[in-house]
């Protein structure tokens, strides 16, 4: 994805530190765009990637995050993560699309947006199977939430609940 959409491009910029973000048009494969410093990026090429999907539940709602190491220098990995609002029906058809996935490609952009690379990784069906679990647990802790839920303040607490 080495143009990116031009709602997606302003969306990143608005923010000044890096940052990864799932984009998926409908149809096609969803990917996840990433947002780092070039130097950084350099040492990305080659290196394996490992990742997680997590669920946190809070008063606020659910938060689904998956959490990202690049693992360029392995003892001190490169850790982006980027999260996913199943209140919203764009959120879940995303996370849902991910389930039915075999494979993640990330891109990899520089801080302005210019592409450097992709990388595709497999989403071996263990993961795939694990953020089913997570999705539906997620549905059911909403359901019990039901109008009180706030994504935003709910990832405010996970992101003070969970230290990198």
């Amino acid at each position: 994805m080495s143009k990116l959409p031009e709602n997606l491009a302003k969306a990143l910029l608005a923010y000044d530190d890096p940052l990864a973000v799932f984009t998926w048009a409908g149809g096609d494969d969803a990917d996840l765009v990433a947002k780092v410093d070039a130097q950084d990026i350099e040492g990305f090429r080659g290196a394996p990637v490992r990742y997680q999907w997590e669920l946190g539940r809070f008063d606020a709602g659910p938060v689904l995050c998956c959490y990202l190491e690049i693992l360029d220098d392995p003892a001190n990995p490169y850790g982006l993560e980027t999260f996913l609002d199943l209140a919203k029906e764009d959120g879940l058809a995303l996370a849902r699309r991910l389930i039915d996935q075999d494979h993640l490609t990330i891109h990899f952009h520089d801080m302005s947006l210019g592409y450097q690379f992709s990388k595709r990784i497999a989403h071996r069906e263990l993961q795939r199977a694990e953020l089913a679990d997570l999705v539906e647990q997620a549905l059911e802790h909403l359901a019990g939430v039901g109008d009180k839920a706030d994504w935003y303040q709910a990832r405010q607490e996970f992101m003070q609940a969970v230290t990198r």
